[in-house]
């Protein structure tokens, strides 16, 4: 079975519609602490949607662009993955 390498990871928040936040309850960064991969956008919204939020809450860089992640068709074919994996451990690991 191969394994989904998921999704590629373009910010901390992706939105595909307008996105807007308001307090100072939450800090967002995309900064990765670990430091295995480079640091990614904060906020990224797919064009022409667009994201307005306090900037005291961002630490980092709010971008857009046409980067389409395509949510919808990635969730299905993890459903699809789900459902393999039990059918071949059913099928496969029985006692």
């Amino acid at each position: 079975m191969v394994r989904n390498p998921g999704i590629p990871v373009i910010g901390a928040i992706y939105s595909e519609v307008n996105l807007s936040g308001n307090g100072s309850s939450a800090t967002i960064s995309g900064a990765d602490n670990c430091g295995i991969v480079a640091d990614v956008t904060v906020i990224y919204t797919l064009d022409p949607a667009t994201s307005s939020i306090s900037r005291e809450n961002v630490i980092g860089v709010v971008d857009h662009g046409g980067d389409d992640l395509d949510l919808g068709n990635y969730n299905d074919s993890c459903a699809v993955c789900e459902s393999l994996s039990s059918l071949d451990y059913r099928m496969f690991n029985w006692r």
